[in-house]
């Protein structure tokens, strides 16, 4: 056995002790911990008893529910309602299940905020809630359950309240519903008492139809929404899309009804609109946009556009392209189908048509939603662009304009109120430009919307600019009447043809002309004249049944009833619009035909049919008779006929005995009349050529020869043109009745006298009377006396002879 040890014993007592000790304390633990345990499981099942927290006089309190109205001045500015409170230290409680009613001042409505959390300052009345957030702005209350107001309704989270200023506020993301009007953003602060909601940045709204259509969409930078003033302010940027149609702008206004609903979006600050339409496209500019809506189908009624305002249309199936420029647009739209139905345009318009061979490009409209939960969408179509120099343009001008659409938005009708100007070129003409002025002007467009009449009334203006590709250097054409029908060729765009009505009048340069009616063909640059037409200048004045203008090449045509006149130098010429009388000082020469080709470059007048001219006494009739201004000549290449009548005329007579010739009274004038193939008339009242089987009449002589010249003189009158002397060339014949008959190779009838010197041969005298002939170095007859005189050479006597008539 081992030796006891005290100290070891009393040692081993105590590690004993301490043991115990140790598991007394752990057991004691374990069981606190169990009843802890127990005890916090059983406090969780069971209904936690209120908090009773010190609370302001106005706070009721229902189990673990209570009510605080806080109140100024009598009057309710906001109750909040919660399922639980916790104070803390100093004025600050946590409220929890909360539902806040704010008051408007003059107790016409009242908006609600719930949330799970709030921090509520029991000083300021301040909230500061956390987590998810509803606010719902109720809108009036109206005497008629039908004039009452929607309410909004937001979805937002972590927002404040402040009594003193009124607002909720949040920074967050923001959903919200509106009517038919639904929307989203990025931060929120809404006054209370005055009625406002801003939506600080990204602001996205979707309006939503009821007949079917697409939604309308919208986004702004930010938005401010009134609800006194029932209108919503956008921020920049704005931008509106409809399917395939888009607005953007830096500012926008919707105005709301009495239901909440929208009546009208207006948009300003370098508006620009596109849109893919069912048959082309669309784009516009203004500085100004207003849209005005069906608040029972949100569909568009009218659209009003105003500052420098450019809409465009491009159609797809013939390339057609239509601009409309102007300071104020106006458009309605129909009930049924969201299609334009009539408009008006006032402020320097301009209505722009080209017209051409089409191209095909692409062309897209991008809508990005700004804000919202669509995707973005790509729209494409293809467009028919109209290449540069291959098309027809027309441009009209006016003050206001008025106008009509068929279904497609394709124009229908369109009328000016008041003056207008139609200006059309004509590319491949050389940029040929027609211009048509008016005092009033209705259009008329075909199926596919291409002008193809246009009509021009009360005073027309029509101004023709030839183009490069002219045949001829010509200077403008203008023409006036009363009204004018316009006829335009739709698939080009260029104008075919302008028919002027009453009392028409015509110039270019110093050429006139005037009828009861003109038609201008643009291909061929014709201007017809109907309706007794003349055309005059100063040196030629033509009358017609019928005449056509060729404005390029300057060309004139005239039938039916031609009448001329032609003024000369010599002559002094007169004013080209003058109808005073004429003296014999200035006699014309006047021409007769059934037609008349006047070539005004050349300065040349050729006349067919019964031509009949003169000037003076002196009368030239033909089939076809050519006036040459610049060499002073009048040609016939058919056969002609000229009478020439002498002013005075005096006789030679000579004694039989003594040979010597005196001179007779004066005698009546006779007529000269001259036939032949062709004429050639020389500076015109000085010289003349017939040529081929020519004929000279004078009294009962007859001369014959292939060529005869013939000069003119001054009568007894200032200007009448008196032959003084004709000259026959190439087998010359003289006919004398009764029985005498000369032959020769040239004779000379000095016309005044009755003389004739016939000569070269030489010449033969043949009487029926006598047997043989007398033939000398010239014969002389004077063919009103029946004188003859004989000039013999040396070896040939001098014979003279006087026939006596039988009794």
């Amino acid at each position: 056995m081992s030796e006891y040890n005290p100290i070891q014993a009393h040692a081993e007592h105590f590690r004993r002790k301490r043991r115990m000790k140790r598991l007394v304390i752990l057991a004691l633990a374990l069981t606190i911990g169990f009843v802890g345990w127990a005890l916090i499981t059983d406090l969780q099942r069971r209904p936690t008893a209120p908090v009773h927290t010190p609370l302001p006089q106005s706070v009721s309190q229902q189990a673990l529910n209570y009510t605080y109205t806080r109140s100024r001045q009598g009057r309710p500015i906001f109750t909040i309602h919660a399922k639980q409170t916790r104070a803390l230290e100093g004025s600050k409680t946590i409220l929890q299940g909360v539902r806040v009613t704010i008051y408007d001042r003059n107790d016409a409505g009242h908006d609600e905020v719930e949330t799970g959390q709030c921090a509520y300052n029991t000083a300021s009345g301040a909230l500061a809630c956390f987590g998810p957030a509803s606010i719902i702005i109720q809108g009036r209350q109206a005497k008629e359950a039908s004039d009452s107001r929607l309410p909004v309704i937001l979805k937002t989270s972590d927002i404040s309240y402040d009594p003193r200023d009124s607002v909720v506020r949040t920074s967050r993301a923001v959903q919200g519903n509106y009517g038919s009007l639904s929307g989203s953003a990025v931060g929120l602060a809404y006054n209370t008492q005055q009625g406002w909601l801003v939506l600080q940045k990204d602001a996205s709204f979707t309006l939503t139809s009821n007949s079917g259509k697409p939604p309308m969409h919208v986004t702004a930078g930010r938005a401010r929404y009134d609800k006194k003033a029932e209108q919503m302010v956008l921020g920049a940027p704005v931008t509106a899309w409809q399917a395939d149609r888009r607005l953007s702008a830096m500012n926008g206004i919707i105005l709301f009804d009495a239901s909440n609903r929208v009546t009208q979006i207006t948009l300003s600050g370098s508006v620009e609109a596109a849109a893919l339409l069912a048959k082309g496209t669309f784009r516009g500019n203004a500085g100004r946009a207003v849209a005005t809506l069906d608040p029972a189908t949100s569909q568009l009624r009218e659209l009003r556009a105003r500052d420098a305002v450019s809409l465009e249309f491009q159609q797809t199936e013939n390339g057609v392209f239509r601009r409309l420029r102007a300071q104020h647009v106006l458009l309605r739209f129909g009930k049924v189908k969201n299609e334009a139905t009539d408009g008006e345009a006032d402020g320097d318009v301009q209505l722009v048509f080209e017209a051409g061979r089409p191209r095909t490009s692409k062309a897209e409209v991008r809508v990005t939603p700004l804000g919202g939960t669509d995707k973005p969408r790509t729209s494409k179509a293809e467009v028919r662009a109209t290449p540069l120099g291959r098309s027809g343009r027309s441009e009209l001008s006016t003050a206001r304009l008025a106008f009509t659409f068929r279904p497609g938005n394709l124009l229908r009708e369109a009328h000016t109120i008041g003056p207008g100007t139609l200006t059309s070129t004509r590319a491949n003409a050389g940029s040929e430009r027609d211009t048509l002025a008016a005092g009033h002007f209705t259009m008329s467009f075909d199926g596919l919307g291409r002008l193809d009449e246009l009509d021009g009334l009360a005073g027309t203006r029509i101004s023709v600019q030839p183009g490069a590709n002219s045949r001829g250097a010509q200077s403008p054409v203008e023409s006036t009447a009363q009204r004018a029908d316009v006829l335009v060729d739709a698939a080009s765009g260029n104008v075919k043809t302008i028919r002027q009505y009453g009392n028409l009048q015509l110039r270019q340069l110093d050429r006139r002309g005037s009828g009861r009616e003109g038609i201008y063909q643009a291909e061929s640059q014709e201007m017809r004249l109907v309706g007794h037409p003349v055309i005059w200048d100063s040196e030629n004045r033509i009358h017609a049944h019928d005449m056509i203008l060729f404005l390029d090449t300057g060309i004139a045509k005239g039938s039916g009833g031609v009448e001329s006149s032609h003024f000369f130098p010599a002559s002094g010429g007169r004013p080209a619009d003058s109808d005073r009388a004429q003296d014999d000082v200035d006699a014309p020469l006047v021409i007769l035909a059934d037609r008349v080709t006047v070539n005004r470059n050349m300065q040349m007048a050729q006349y067919e049919g019964r031509v009949r001219a003169w000037r003076g006494p002196d009368v030239i009739e033909s089939s076809s008779l050519t006036l040459d201004r610049k060499k002073q000549q009048v040609s016939s290449p058919n056969e002609v006929v000229t009478t020439l009548l002498q002013a005075s005329q005096l006789s030679d007579s000579v004694d039989p005995a003594s040979g010597t010739k005196s001179k007779t009274k004066p005698r009546p004038s006779e007529p000269v009349t001259i036939r032949a193939a062709h004429l050639l008339y020389f500076n015109i009242g000085q010289k003349a050529i017939y040529q081929g089987n020519v004929e000279v009449q004078s009294g009962d002589m007859l001369l014959r020869s292939r060529r005869l010249e013939v000069y003119f003189g001054k009568g007894g009158a200032a200007s009448e043109a008196s032959v003084t002397k004709a000259i026959a060339t190439d087998h010359v014949v003289v006919n004398q009745p009764p029985g005498r008959r000369a032959t020769g190779e040239r004779a000379v009838y000095f016309v005044p006298l009755g003389k004739i010197v016939l000569t070269g041969g030489p010449p033969k005298l043949y009487e029926e009377a006598q047997s043989g002939f007398l033939t000398a170095q010239s014969l002389t007859f004077y063919v009103r006396n029946d004188s003859l005189v004989a000039d013999g050479s040396a070896r040939t006597p001098t014979l003279s002879r006087n026939r006596v008539q039988q009794r």
